[in-house]
């Protein structure tokens, strides 16, 4: 016999995961313009939240993240001394998109499997959640390089990229 309690968590969590991909397919291309202010506003915001975690992540974590953070850092002012070495962002739709999509989604798959192996052996809601941040990073992935800027599929694609960080952080 079946036991329906099994199942319970994993399908609520692919329904979970599948909502924001059928928002993306449906209403990506619809065009957005957000006023220079909220649009402003949400990018501080995200910012904020997300120097937050990494403050408490070092608190909490040790010396692995204050040195991957200085590595960031590190590359940055290379990178803002030397613009030039810094490859341009591929257009919505180009082939070089398609090419870091394919790359980008192959590794968003090998987590995700990697993520539903591990719930499968511990049985934890919490490494589940982690493939689901896993599936949203890959639909990001699509609504950015496939669908383009300005439009409601861009931003749902970078609201799923700092939720996908809650959910594998």
């Amino acid at each position: 016999m079946l036991d329906r309690s099994r199942w319970t968590i994993p399908a609520l969590l692919c329904l979970l995961a599948a909502a924001p991909a059928i928002v993306v397919a449906l209403l990506g291309e619809t065009m957005v313009m957000p006023p220079a202010p909220v649009y402003f506003g949400v990018v501080l915001a995200a910012a904020g939240i997300t120097a937050g975690a990494a403050f408490a992540l070092t608190l909490a974590g040790g010396l692995g993240i204050p040195i991957g953070t200085g590595l960031v850092f590190g590359l940055a002012a290379v990178a803002l001394a030397h613009p030039a070495i810094v490859p341009k962002v591929p257009t919505a739709g180009s082939d070089a998109a398609y090419m870091l999509l394919a790359c980008g989604l192959c590794f968003c798959v090998l987590l995700t499997h990697r993520a539903t192996r591990t719930f499968w052996l511990t049985r934890r809601p919490a490494d589940l959640l982690v493939a689901v941040g896993c599936v949203w990073l890959g639909v990001a992935l699509v609504a950015t390089l496939v669908i383009g800027p300005m439009t409601l599929g861009y931003y749902v694609g970078h609201a799923l990229e700092l939720a996908a960080g809650t959910r594998a952080g």
